[in-house]
């Protein structure tokens, strides 16, 4: 489903894209990476459970603009 992320992202070129670094086959640290080599315009905000900040970094060094821990959000 990820890699179908990557495609679509690559093909519509949006300006924000919201991505969860835990997903299956293809994770968003790896998507980031791809989505960032082929459109560096387009931000990407990581989202995240984990609160280990390597983790957090390493979204950071695949290009994403910020990562967000999920547990700060209500709901």
């Amino acid at each position: 489903m990820v890699a179908k992320a990557v495609q679509l992202a690559i093909e519509l070129n949006p300006d924000v894209i919201l991505m969860d670094i835990s997903m299956p086959i293809m994770n968003g640290i790896k998507a980031t990476e791809e989505i960032c080599a082929q459109r560096p315009n387009i931000r990407v905000i990581g989202l995240t459970i984990h609160e280990d900040p390597d983790i957090r970094q390493t979204m950071l060094d695949a290009g994403a603009r910020t990562c967000l821990l999920k547990n700060r959000f209500p709901g």
